[in-house]
């Protein structure tokens, strides 16, 4: 039997399986394309999911799939009656490893910000745009700003065209709410997880922070490991 992890993202949904103690990456591919795959599967093949796209969940009508919700998880207290499935994924993986005083920013086409309290309770979150939306937002509604491409590293000086000032201003701009809404949060002991595409090119700039890459799978695989039967 093979058991598929899915997260299913505004940009990106990949496949991963479990192997030698690791998540193996089998798929990659644009959420809204016309030609959405499947890895190879057959009747005994799993997929255990977490979508934030419902328009795509029917690709998987008829497999034996398994969606990640509030009312099918493991119980975590104070847990909000409607949460984004990765967001669910990212908190069961915070109660796994770390019980309390947890805090993960998820740094892809939003960026959400979710974490457990002293008593191993959900504290709240945030969501915001990030950098690709943020882009798109200026893009669609600035007569006169067309599209432009995300900065490779970090901008550190100011601008003399449109494209690198809008760089600079997202990216910057967006650092600098990271790191306020790292020190809303931050206590003694408590523990700062940066996850998603765009968490390596934040992380330098974010001390005391851990980067996991897997968070999501891992959150995923522990409600796998939970049968989803909970509710």
């Amino acid at each position: 039997m093979t058991d598929y992890f899915v997260n299913i993202g505004n940009t990106h949904t990949s496949f991963a399986t479990w192997k030698d103690s690791k998540f193996v990456r089998v798929l990659v591919q644009l959420t809204r394309t016309a030609f959405f795959e499947l890895p190879p599967c057959d009747a005994d093949t799993r997929f255990w999911i977490a979508s934030v796209v419902p328009s795509v969940n029917h690709h998987f009508d008829g497999l034996n799939a398994v969606f990640l919700t509030v009312k099918n998880m493991p119980p975590i207290p104070k847990m909000p009656a409607c949460v984004g499935a990765d967001r669910l994924a990212n908190l069961l993986a915070l109660a796994v490893r770390y019980k309390r005083n947890a805090f993960v920013l998820d740094i892809g086409t939003c960026i959400t910000l979710e974490g457990l309290d002293e008593n191993g309770a959900v504290a709240g979150g945030a969501i915001l745009p990030g950098r690709r939306l943020a882009h798109r937002v200026v893009r669609d509604h600035a007569a006169l700003l067309d599209d432009t491409p995300l900065a490779m590293t970090m901008p550190d000086q100011l601008a003399f065209n449109t494209v690198t000032a809008l760089q600079l201003g997202i990216d910057r701009g967006l650092l600098g709410t990271l790191k306020e809404l790292i020190a809303m949060v931050r206590k003694p002991g408590t523990r700062i997880i940066l996850t998603g595409g765009d968490a390596p090119f934040f992380a330098p700039f974010l001390p005391d922070t851990e980067y996991i890459p897997d968070l999501t799978f891992e959150g995923i695989r522990i409600f796998k490991e939970s049968d989803g039967v909970h509710g």
